[in-house]
């Protein structure tokens, strides 16, 4: 059994210190707080919970009400890491997280290993075969992070590789917009997002810029079954102009032309990700326990980083302040 502890909680009454300072990080939790302090990140909703706790990475305590607790049990008993678990009321637990979309089941987890890196993605990748990885530079918008997580996973995507830039997946915001797949989804991060293109086309993955160019070619031509790299850039400049010159390809999503003001019509970045990923199918979608099997202690960082430094902790911090 890994739940460490069983409590019941009346009327956010807990007598025992280290039970109420466990349960006092639920309490307004904010991103900030919990990634800078303490190296935690926050899951919300009994689905989101339960795809968390099948996955590799750490609990270390959650909060659900009585009618939510039967359908998580089993998995929190079958993690490896013992769990501070608190039974409480729907009422009191909107109360203690100061917010009401919770559904019922609160879970936070450990950045025990911070940032998954580029090369631990990159080297897992199948050495052969048909193939489809997502690559977004510059995407900085929290729930654009979580929603090509999201549709990664429903599409079969090989992962999903982040620029250093890119939003952090373990906000909050991030988990939620993503349903949980950003435990099921292989990801990394890159600080050198060009010579990661060009050691992806080592391994025969070539990257294909999805961009709104004078010389692209429309998604459709994409030819199929091959190996590539799906190139998106952020909401505001799209691709930087030296990941464009690295992708040899270009493709676009045809749309209804300029709009009233000469302006050429675009695509919300995760929606982009969703529709490319559906015109260019791999051939057998992998389900999402696949992913999973496959993502289990191999999206996280390499054997040259251990857990998440001080750095580390103020680098993400940097990157998405403006998100919490």
């Amino acid at each position: 059994m890994a739940v460490a502890c069983l409590h019941h909680v009346e009327d956010l009454a807990v007598r025992d210190d280290a039970a109420r300072s466990e349960l006092d990080r639920f309490t307004r939790a904010r991103d900030r707080d919990l990634r800078g302090n303490d190296g935690l990140f926050l899951v919300e909703s009994p689905r989101v919970v339960r795809r968390f706790l099948r996955s590799s990475w750490r609990c270390r305590s959650l909060v659900a009400t009585p009618e939510e607790w039967p359908s998580i049990e089993p998995l929190a008993a079958a993690r490896p890491e013992p769990i501070d678990v608190f039974l409480i009321a729907h009422d009191a637990l909107t109360t203690l997280s100061g917010y009401r979309l919770h559904g019922g089941a609160l879970a936070l987890g450990e950045r025990t290993r911070w940032p998954p890196s580029a090369t631990a993605l990159i080297e897992r990748l199948p050495p052969d075969g048909p193939l489809t990885l997502l690559v977004a530079e510059r995407v900085v918008q929290v729930d654009n992070v979580g929603a090509i997580l999201r549709a990664a996973a429903c599409f079969g995507a090989a992962g999903v590789l982040f620029d250093d830039p890119c939003a952090d997946p373990l906000l909050r915001k991030a988990i939620r917009f993503s349903m949980g797949r950003v435990f099921d989804v292989p990801w990394g991060f890159s600080r050198d997002l060009r010579g990661d293109l060009e050691r992806l086309r080592e391994r025969d993955i070539e990257p294909v810029a999805i961009e709104l160019t004078p010389d692209a070619r429309p998604i459709a031509r994409l030819e199929r079954d091959g190996r590539v790299a799906l190139v998106f850039g952020g909401e505001t400049h799209g691709i930087s102009e030296p990941i464009l010159a690295a992708c040899r390809e270009r493709y676009a999503i045809p749309n209804a032309g300029p709009d009233e003001d000469g302006e050429e019509r675009s695509l919300n970045v995760a929606v982009a990700a969703a529709i490319a990923l559906h015109q260019w199918p791999t051939k057998r979608r992998k389900t999402p326990s696949e992913l999973h099997a496959r993502a289990s202690g191999s999206r996280l960082l390499d054997g040259n980083a251990a857990r998440w430094s001080r750095e580390d902790v103020m680098r993400a911090a940097s990157r998405a302040a403006c998100h919490d």
